[in-house]
């Protein structure tokens, strides 16, 4: 039977009782190898006129693991054709996944867009979930996929000297709350780029408010959303 992986994490005495169904109702399953956990269900076919439910789950799992533990967010759809397959992945990509989970350790992504303000009275009645990353990939050229693939790219582009100025000054105030930022460019109509934080959960409150304390009088305007899985912080090439 095909497992569809959605993450992967250490080992935990977390309570698994009350895991959420996967895709097509199938229960989350969890497998343990010696040094890792993964999450998993059962899936036969996918079915591509249903990509756009099935990511939504596929996320909505993810996230109710991140709630609780640090994790590695796979690419959608990850799957190996039986169990064996799975160990084998879990196991030849072992040191690889444990040296992300101690970079990644007690941390979770938030995200900041900056908006121009010409566009601003518009995109600021957007709601958070509306800024959700799995929202970004619903609205993208290939709703079936995951955008940790293309982060590659985004980053390669150069950024304007107005975008640096405004990513320097922010991450100026929250300086000592993340250890570690990715910074996106989008440009989409020059409205608004994007900036991403790895922030320890316990700064979390510290964060939220800082933004909230800078946002009313910031220019160009913001937006906050997160807690997320560290979707910008995991290396694609172990997505792939």
């Amino acid at each position: 039977m095909k497992h569809l992986v959605y993450c992967i994490f250490s080992h935990s005495n977390f309570d698994f009782q009350a895991l959420p169904a996967g895709i097509d109702g199938q229960p989350v399953s969890i497998l343990s190898t010696i040094d890792l956990d993964l999450a998993y269900s059962i899936i036969n076919e996918l079915n591509t006129e249903s990509s756009i439910a099935h990511l939504l789950i596929y996320h909505q799992v993810i996230e109710s693991f991140n709630r609780h533990l640090t994790v590695i967010p796979m690419r959608y759809p990850t799957i190996f054709a039986n169990k064996s397959k799975t160990v084998k992945h879990l196991t030849e990509w072992k040191d690889q996944y444990l040296k992300m989970l101690e970079e990644l350790d007690g941390c979770v992504e938030m995200g900041i867009r900056i908006l121009n303000n010409e566009h601003a009275r518009h995109i600021l009645q957007v709601k958070a979930e509306d800024i959700h990353p799995v929202t970004q990939m619903l609205q993208s050229d290939k709703p079936g996929t995951t955008f940790l693939k293309s982060r590659k790219e985004y980053y390669k582009k150069k950024a304007n000297p107005h975008f640096i100025d405004n990513n320097t000054k922010i991450n100026n105030v929250f300086k000592g709350l993340f250890v570690d930022f990715k910074e996106e460019d989008i440009q989409k109509n020059d409205i608004m780029s994007s900036l991403y934080y790895l922030v320890p959960r316990e700064n979390i409150k510290r964060f939220k408010k800082m933004f909230h304390r800078i946002s009313s009088n910031e220019s160009p305007k913001l937006l906050l959303s997160g807690p997320w899985p560290p979707y910008n912080f995991v290396q694609s090439e172990l997505n792939q």
